[in-house]
C-alpha cells in the first residue's frame, strides 16, 4: 500500500492552508472588538470603494496591454480582449489557490493556448514580473527614503539592497549581451547535466527570452512606462480604500506598504493570502500611524474585496467560453 505525502495531496494541502488563513484571522479577531470592525466596514465609503475596483479594472486593461505587446514580440498574435479574459480568469483562481503560485500557472496555461506556446508564454510572464517588479522596487525605495517615521539601519541595508536589485532587473531587461550572456551559461551547464527533452525546454524558453531581450529601446520604454503606471494606479487604489475606511495614510507610505503586502503573500501557506495580509496591516498601521486595529482588518477586507470582485468577473468569462468556445485560437 502506497503511503502519499500529506503536502502532495492536493485537496489536503489546501484544506491546510484554508485552515492557516482562518486560524490567523481568528487570532486577529481575538484582538480587537469584531462589531468595530464591521461597523468600520459597513460604513466605508460606497463612492471611494467604487472608484478603487474601477481602477482594478484599468490595472486589468494596462496588463492585458502589456502581453499583447510582448507577445507580439514572440510572432504571436493576442486580442486584448483575449488578454484582459486572462488576467480575470487568473484572479479568480488566484482566490481558491496560494495566489502567487495558483494565479501564475494558470495564467501561463492559458496564454500559452492550452500549451501551444509554452517555453514563449513563460518567457514573457517572467520578462513582464521582472519589468512591474523594477518600478515596484523603485517606488518602494523612494517612499522608504522620505519616510521619517523609520529611522533604522536596518531598513537603509534593505533600501540599498532593492535599489541594487532593480538595477539588477532592469541590467537584464535592457542589456542584449548581459541576457545572452547569462542565458548561454545557464543553456551550456543546463545541455551538460540534465536529459535532453529537458535540455530542449529550456533552450526554447532561452530563445524566447533572447528575442525579448532583443525588443527596441521604444517599446521597452513603452513597457516599463506601462509598468510605472500600474504600480501607481495600484497605490491609488490603495490609497482610496485607505481613505474609504478614514486612514489618512500619506501616499508615498502606501508604496512601501504596499510592497510589505505583497510580498508577505507570496509564501503559499494560505489561499489568497488570507491571514498573511490582515496580520502584516494589524502590525503595521497602529504601531507607524496610530490607525485603529479596526481600521486596519477593514481595509485588509476591501483590498480581498477587489480580489474577489475580479475573480467573478473572471468566472462570468470562464462560464461565457464555457457556453461558447470560440474556433479561433492564437496566431503565430
Amino acid at each position: 500500500m502506497s503511503h502519499t505525502l500529506w503536502w502532495k495531496n492536493p485537496w489536503l494541502a489546501w484544506t491546510v492552508k484554508l485552515l492557516i488563513g482562518v486560524i490567523l484571522i481568528a487570532l486577529l479577531f481575538t484582538t480587537v472588538d469584531l462589531r468595530s470592525v464591521f461597523r468600520t466596514f459597513a460604513s466605508s465609503s460606497v463612492p471611494l470603494c467604487i472608484a478603487a475596483y474601477l481602477g482594478m479594472l484599468l490595472i486589468t486593461t494596462l496588463n492585458a496591454l502589456q502581453l499583447r505587446w510582448c507577445m507580439a514580440n514572440q510572432d504571436i498574435a493576442l486580442p486584448l480582449a483575449r488578454g484582459i479574459e486572462i488576467q480575470l480568469v487568473a484572479m479568480l483562481y488566484g482566490l481558491v489557490t496560494p495566489s502567487a503560485i495558483g494565479a501564475g500557472a494558470v495564467k501561463w496555461y492559458k496564454l500559452s493556448d492550452s500549451g501551444r506556446y509554452r517555453a514563449q508564454a513563460a518567457a514573457v510572464l517572467v520578462y513582464l514580473r521582472a519589468a512591474n517588479t523594477v518600478i515596484l522596487l523603485s517606488l518602494a525605495c523612494v517612499a522608504l527614503l522620505w519616510e521619517r517615521r523609520i529611522d533604522s539601519g536596518y531598513i537603509r541595508a534593505l533600501t540599498a539592497v532593492l535599489l541594487a536589485a532593480s538595477f539588477l532587473l532592469f541590467l537584464t531587461l535592457c542589456s542584449n549581451r548581459f541576457a545572452t550572456t547569462v542565458g548561454l551559461g545557464i543553456h551550456g551547464k543546463a545541455s551538460r547535466r540534465l536529459p535532453q527533452a529537458l535540455t530542449s525546454a529550456i533552450g526554447r524558453l532561452w530563445t524566447a527570452f533572447e528575442a525579448l531581450s532583443r525588443l527596441p529601446k521604444s517599446r521597452l520604454a513603452a513597457i516599463l512606462s506601462l509598468s510605472l503606471l500600474i504600480e501607481a494606479s495600484g497605490i491609488a487604489v490603495f490609497l482610496l480604500l485607505a481613505r474609504a475606511v478614514g486612514l489618512d495614510i500619506p501616499l508615498l507610505a502606501l508604496a512601501w506598504l504596499r510592497l510589505i503586502i505583497i510580498v508577505v503573500q507570496l509564501p503559499p501557506v494560505s489561499i489568497a493570502g488570507l491571514g498573511m495580509r490582515e496580520g502584516a496591516l494589524v502590525l503595521l498601521l497602529p504601531e507607524l500611524y496610530g490607525a485603529a486595529s479596526e481600521q486596519a482588518l477593514a481595509l485588509s477586507f476591501l483590498l480581498l474585496g477587489r480580489r474577489i470582485f475580479l475573480g467573478l468577473l473572471g468566472g462570468l468569462c470562464e462560464i461565457m467560453r464555457a457556453f461558447h468556445r470560440p474556433s479561433e485560437r492564437l496566431s503565430s
